[in-house]
Formats: C-alpha cells, structure tokens, sequence
C-alpha cells in the first residue's frame, strides 16, 4: 500500500517542493516500523524502526539513507500525467535484518529529522525482503517513481 503523506499535497500544491533539484533522499524502514500518513517530518513518525546494521548507518546523518539522483520529471501525454524518473538507489552490502519498506523525504538537516519533510512511502516493487550481505537496489518503474495526474 504506498503513498503519499497528506502534508506532502499541500507542499506539491504550494510548489515548495521541487523534485528535479531539491536534495531527495530514501531510508529503509524495519517490520516494526508503524506508519502514519499524516506526518509531516520524518521526526514527527512515532516508531519510525530505521535499519541499522551492516551497510545501513541510520539517522538523518547516517550513511544508510542514499540520495535519490538524476532526477526527471516529464509529461506522460498518453496516461495523462506527470512522472519522476531516476537513477535507481543502491544499498551496498545491506545486512541489517528484515526490510519492510522505504520511505522518500526531502532532506534539509543532517542532524536534526524534525526539519526533514515526508514525500512518500513505498512498500510494492520488491517489499518485503531480508537483507543478507549483498548489494539491494531498489528498483525505479519504467513508469516513474512518482507520478502524478489523472
């Protein structure tokens, strides 16, 4: 069941977020993990269960979150809407237990999660899966990461 954060429309709408040149990264999220949509800060998430582990350091400053590059977005004129393109994120030698899911965000403190802004959370593609030591790629639909539209 992916999404997006409730707060995150308002932002899209406002155009406060721009997603070819904003610092956009993912972060990897445990089966304890609790989601709630209706956060606005990665800080804000109650029981947010950040891997932490071999090739996984976690937190805002962490070497575990990677940054989501080349980014694209592009109209879609046959289905009607809008689409984010990327390089697909690489987790090298991710061994840090069971992986439920990865969460999008606009990363703007190092060191403080309370000022880094939830976009998206992805659960389909290859969720759930245990991490063993090799290279995990989170794969990028040839439909986009994100779209947007009818």
């Amino acid at each position: 069941m992916s999404y997006y954060y409730t707060p995150y429309f308002v932002k899209l709408a406002k155009a406060e977020i721009n997603h070819e040149t904003d610092d956009l990264r993912v972060l990897l999220v445990g089966t304890s993990h609790i989601e709630d949509d209706t956060q606005e800060f990665v800080g804000g998430i109650g029981t947010l269960d950040e891997l932490n582990g071999t090739g996984y350091t976690p937190g805002p400053g962490g070497s575990g979150r990677q940054t989501l590059d080349s980014r694209v977005v592009a109209a879609d004129l046959v289905n009607k809407r809008a689409e984010m393109q990327m390089d697909n994120p690489i987790f090298a030698g991710l061994n840090a237990g069971d992986v439920k899911a990865a969460i999008v965000y606009k990363h703007n403190s190092g060191t403080d999660d309370n000022l880094n802004e939830l976009i998206a959370y992805i659960d389909e593609g290859g969720f759930p899966f245990t991490s063993n030591g090799t290279n995990v790629t989170v794969i990028v639909d040839a439909e986009g990461f994100f779209s947007w539209g009818n």
